[in-house]
């Protein structure tokens, strides 16, 4: 359901807009069904009962999508890199005597050392790779958050 919405977004309201996309515009529906897996660590966490930690996941899903729906240098692309940055610090510093921390630390990091490989790829213009880059820092992310809920 959350990609029909997504494509109807996409293909039928955005496709005949004159644009100043930061990415080709079927790589941002690309990665708003990948932000998408954020929300889905993030039901995990609600059903496990962690609602503080739950808003982690499902405030990134909220500003990714925000931002991925129409990618371009705006004011949601900042509120979507600060409040990964927020979160992310606030759900390391909530997670230190987890059993899983270190499953935990090891894939966030993984996650974490795609962004700078996703620009790089960005910046020499090899548009799919690096948006294929990016997505990793959301599957991996998704996955650590995973791991992390199981050991609560």
């Amino acid at each position: 359901m959350i990609t029909r919405i997504i494509k109807h977004i996409y293909f039928t309201h955005l496709k005949n807009i004159d644009n100043d996309f930061i990415i080709p515009l079927e790589h941002g529906y690309y990665m708003c069904i990948i932000s998408s897996l954020s929300l889905l660590s993030g039901i995990y966490a609600l059903k496990k009962g962690i609602y503080n930690l739950a808003a982690v996941p499902i405030g990134v899903w909220l500003t990714s999508i925000n931002y991925w729906h129409y990618p371009v240098y705006s004011w949601r692309r900042n509120l979507d890199i600060i409040y990964v940055s927020s979160a992310l610090t606030y759900q390391i510093c909530n997670s230190f005597s987890n059993k899983n921390i270190g499953y935990y630390c090891l894939l966030t990091g993984f996650a974490i050392s795609f962004y700078p490989v996703s620009w790089l790829l960005y910046k020499k213009k090899y548009m799919w790779s690096s948006t294929i880059a990016h997505s990793m820092i959301h599957i991996f992310g998704s996955i650590a958050n995973v791991i992390l809920y199981s050991g609560l």
